[in-house]
């Protein structure tokens, strides 16, 4: 009926950087368009910075490790941007001397959703509501446990990596804890999760 607006809920923008590199935005599959691993290494680290505009000399810096950066960086950043301006469509990668990804404000992306979800469990851990950090602190793991980026190499990712690292541990432990508060039918995970724990970090 025209008298009444009809509402049409846009298609999910979902982004996994832990574990299998996959980008659905406002539902258009696109990691495979993404050109190399040029693109992809550009992409995720502009995903990891969503908060703010990239210069391009860190760009260049992302691409390349600070002590073998190219003569000439900035200008061959431009085709491998070019390339990845391309793949994503009109409009997704925004700005020249600062850039940064033009995602929708509801976007998901699983390394956010990670620390979130870690930020929440230890909130109700600290309020004593075990069964609402449980739900969290597995969210988190399961994340976690699939590791950065799994592929590509670069001294920032490997950075990134060793907070995701301490992040899996802290919901190991969490998970350990809250499951023996629990008790019952959580307490097998319990125990695996408290063995990966010390397994991770015996010290």
């Amino acid at each position: 009926d025209a008298r009444f607006p009809t509402f049409v809920t846009p298609p999910p923008t979902r982004i996994h950087l832990c574990g299998r590199l996959t980008v659905e935005w406002e539902g258009e599959r696109l990691e495979r368009a993404l050109p190399g691993r040029q693109g992809r290494l550009l992409f995720a680290y502009l995903a990891l910075h969503r908060g703010r505009p990239v210069r391009r000399e860190e760009l260049v810096a992302a691409l390349w490790s600070e002590d073998d950066v190219p003569a000439g960086g900035e200008t061959l950043l431009a085709p491998p941007l070019s390339r990845l301006r391309k793949a994503l469509g009109p409009g997704r990668l925004e700005g020249r001397g600062e850039l940064a990804l033009a995602l929708p404000a509801d976007a998901w992306i699983d390394w956010e959703v990670a620390h979130d979800a870690m930020r929440r469990a230890r909130e109700a851990l600290g309020a004593e509501r075990s069964e609402d950090a449980w739900g969290p602190a597995r969210a988190a793991l399961r994340i976690a446990e699939r590791g950065l980026l799994p592929g590509l190499e670069a001294a920032w990712i490997d950075a990134l990596r060793g907070r995701l690292a301490d992040l899996r541990v802290e919901a190991l432990e969490a998970v350990a804890t809250i499951g023996v508060r629990l008790g019952g039918a959580e307490l097998p995970a319990a125990e695996e999760a408290a063995r990966a724990a010390v397994e991770a970090a015996p010290f």
